[in-house]
């Protein structure tokens, strides 16, 4: 198969798998409530591929079409050290009231951790996608199964849904619940059909 007609290519997958909370049980009127229960400072937490990522950009287009403004700040394994242009939209962030989104801030080395929460006091929100909670409240922890993982292949390709689903559980499995790791596995697979 070709990769454009690839049904689990990762930019195709952005769109067709955005975060939906009636997935995991929820909705956004309760997360919105549980973060201002929180101060509007809390934390998305869950395994690699667990769907922290998603969740965090799909808060972040309802904040900005509310009409509140964020800023955004991204680490992981390769970026993980705060850098001027970070250091720049931590300083415009408390200036303006933004709020701020901050995926993976636990690959930073402590003592930028701990400059990047004393930044962050002045935001107007701050929200985190992290492995662990840390110092910071738990909003929602993600934790991806079996039952999420079939509705999501359905979604994903429901031209190949019966055929895959049979593999689905073992892989899954292989992938300890990474989501990401499983839709890249469905890929290469189809990929050499």
């Amino acid at each position: 198969m070709i990769a454009r007609d690839n049904p689990f290519a990762p930019s195709r997958l952005e769109k067709v798998l955005a975060f939906d909370p009636a997935l995991i049980g929820t909705t956004w009127e309760n997360l919105d409530t549980l973060w201002l229960q929180h101060g509007q400072r809390a934390a998305i937490t869950g395994h690699k591929g667990s769907g922290k990522t998603s969740l965090l950009q799909a808060w972040g287009l309802r904040l900005e079409a509310a009409g509140r403004p964020t800023a955004r700040l991204f680490f992981n394994l390769e970026r993980n050290r705060l850098d001027a242009s970070d250091r720049e939209i931590l300083r415009t962030c408390t200036c303006t009231g933004r709020i701020l989104l901050v995926d993976g801030d636990c690959h930073l080395p402590w003592l930028q951790r701990r400059e990047l929460r004393r930044a962050s006091r002045a935001a107007a929100g701050v929200l985190l996608a992290r492995h662990q909670p840390g110092p910071w409240p738990v909003l929602i922890r993600l934790q991806p199964d079996l039952r999420l993982a079939e509705t999501l292949l359905r979604r994903a390709a429901p031209q190949f849904a019966s055929h895959l689903q049979a593999s689905l559980h073992q892989k899954l499995g292989n992938h300890r619940g990474n989501l990401r790791e499983l839709w890249l596995d469905y890929y290469a697979q189809l990929s050499e059909a």
